[in-house]
């Protein structure tokens, strides 16, 4: 009986440590080198963009601030347009900023447990005084 009880022990702490290896360390640093990298984004909208877009960012550590991100391409604006984003835990909130073209963004958006995606739901004023809702989800590609 003693042996069945230590094996039921040790697979239970085998397979513990097992499912517990991809979660993510939500140390905002470790969290910021695991999301840096090419994220193929699936966006819709509910005023601007008539139709589901798909377009790719690319999300890099800010030089500046250890616990920013630059996430250049935002809202399929161009290479040399960069959003700023603060990374806490697995979230990451845009702070109320105007991007290059006059377009002005907030929101927040959750890293997934294994960091491979990031739900968002944001806001962007073209300059009309119109804001259009956005839900995105990036799917981390290299």
């Amino acid at each position: 009986m003693k042996t069945k009880y230590f094996n039921f022990i040790l697979l239970f702490t085998f397979i513990f440590n097992i499912s517990c290896e991809d979660l993510l360390d939500t140390n905002s640093k470790s969290i910021i080198e695991k999301i840096e990298g090419t994220w193929k984004c699936e966006e819709s909208s509910s005023l601007f963009k008539s139709t589901q877009d798909f377009y790719t960012v690319y999300i890099s550590p800010s030089a500046s601030d250890s616990t920013q991100v630059l996430i250049s391409n935002f809202y399929d604006l161009g290479s040399g347009v960069e959003a700023v984003g603060r990374v806490t835990g697995t979230n990451i909130s845009l702070a109320t900023q105007t991007l290059l073209g006059g377009f002005k963004i907030r929101g927040s958006g959750t890293i997934s447990e294994n960091a491979q995606q990031i739900n968002w739901t944001y806001y962007v004023d073209d300059g009309s005084g119109e804001e259009d809702e956005v839900n995105a989800v990036y799917t981390f590609q290299y």
